[in-house]
């Protein structure tokens, strides 16, 4: 199964997933067909919403699964996308807390 299935699996179906994420469900199943045949890709701006989606469905039922972006789409490197969208304060608390301050 693919990441992209998993999410939808996880979120309750495509209809589900595409409200959850503001797209049409006719977009999420396209997805779906050209990741199974290995000719597309879920698009990069769209990860983060379908991991947050998965992350509610599991906060309301631990059973079901979380997609994280990092799964949807190997090829970005979120762990720099995540450090530039993190809160302005973070990056000097880790300083900090790296400095032993």
């Amino acid at each position: 199964m693919t990441p992209l299935e998993r999410a939808i699996a996880s979120v309750g179906g495509v209809v589900a997933l595409a409200s959850a994420i503001s797209e049409k469900p006719s977009k999420v199943s396209m997805w779906k067909l050209r990741e199974a045949a290995g000719t597309g890709k879920v698009p990069g701006d769209s990860c983060p919403s379908i991991e947050r989606a998965t992350r509610a469905a599991h906060a309301s039922d631990p059973a079901k699964e979380i997609v994280t972006c990092e799964e949807l789409r190997p090829d970005v490197e979120w762990d720099v996308l995540r450090l530039q969208c993190a809160p302005l304060g973070t990056d000097a608390q880790h300083a900090a807390a790296e400095q032993g301050a």
